[in-house]
């Protein structure tokens, strides 16, 4: 499991001109998806 700060960081390189938090919402998002057991939507 990749740390959230981690994620917070790629997020804020991946969209650099994005609010603070509106990189925060996206990067837990991407952790949450990630902590899921099954894969299906």
């Amino acid at each position: 499991m990749v740390p959230y700060a981690e994620i917070f960081t790629f997020v804020q390189h991946l969209a650099p001109t994005w609010r603070k938090p509106q990189q925060a919402n996206f990067a837990h998002v991407i952790h949450a998806l990630c902590a899921r057991k099954s894969r299906d939507l």
